[in-house]
C-alpha cells in the first residue's frame, strides 16, 4: 500500500526582489516558516524544522544585521495546539506573511525567505504544504 499526499489547498510562494534601483537605505526582510507538526494526522510529523527556523532567524537577527521587526516567524512545533494561532503557518497566515512583504519592501531591498516542512509534486509543479494543507489519500 502506497501513500501519496496531495494539495487539496495550494500555496504558491512567490518572492520578488527588486533591484531596479540602488537604495543607499535598503531593508532586510525575512520571513521563516518551519512546520513539525501538521494538522492533518496523515502528514507525517518532522523533527527539527521549527527550530531551524528559530535557529536561522536568530542568526539572521544576531549576526546578519536583520532588525528583529523585519524578521518573521511561523512554526508548528509537536504541540501545535499549544501554538498561537496567529504565529502558526497557516495557508492564510503564510498570505499574510507574504502581504506584509509586499506592502514594506522597496527596490534595493532584500527579501530572505525559508521553509522547513513537506512539500509535494503535483501536475509536474513543486508545492510547499502549510500547516493546515487538505490531504487526500491514494492507494496505488
Amino acid at each position: 500500500m502506497m501513500t501519496r499526499f496531495t494539495v487539496g489547498k495550494a500555496l504558491v510562494v512567490g518572492v520578488s526582489i527588486a533591484a531596479m534601483a540602488s537604495n543607499a537605505r535598503a531593508d532586510r526582510y525575512a520571513v521563516l516558516i518551519g512546520i513539525n507538526a501538521y494538522a492533518h494526522p496523515e502528514i507525517p510529523s518532522l523533527n527539527g524544522a521549527a527550530a531551524d527556523a528559530r535557529s536561522v532567524a536568530k542568526t539572521l537577527i544576531d549576526f546578519d544585521g536583520f532588525a528583529k521587526d523585519h524578521v518573521h516567524v511561523l512554526v508548528s512545533d509537536k504541540q501545535p495546539q499549544a501554538a498561537t494561532p496567529a504565529n502558526l503557518p497557516t495557508l492564510d497566515n503564510i498570505s499574510k506573511e507574504l502581504d506584509w512583504l509586499d506592502s514594506v519592501v522597496n527596490p534595493g531591498d532584500s527579501v530572505f525567505f525559508f521553509f522547513a516542512g513537506h512539500g509535494v509534486q503535483y501536475d509536474k509543479q513543486a508545492w510547499l504544504l502549510p500547516y493546515n494543507a487538505i490531504t487526500r489519500t491514494r492507494i496505488a
